[in-house]
């Protein structure tokens, strides 16, 4: 089950990614902190995967399942609106 905050942010990167933390908090207006706690549990969840730049930092794009899990909200987003 995700919570409000990890589904946030699962939406945040699958609109901007790749994304780095500090703008993902910046986005969604989540502490920095929790933002590196729910990203950490996404992470172990398999639904996001950190992408290392020397020249930009570390950054995060949605895996697979992340990318099925995002359009599965979008469309519950869908039909919530409505």
């Amino acid at each position: 089950m995700l919570l409000k905050q990890q589904i946030n942010i699962l939406r945040c990167i699958g609109t901007y990614q790749p994304i780095s933390q500090i703008n993902i908090s910046k986005k969604i207006a989540l502490l920095p902190k929790w933002v590196s706690l729910k990203v950490r549990e996404l992470e172990s969840m398999g639904l996001l995967q950190r992408v290392d730049s020397s020249r930009r930092g570390k950054f995060y794009i949605l895996t697979e399942n992340g990318y099925k899990v995002n359009l599965l909200l979008e469309q519950i987003e869908l039909l919530t609106v409505k």
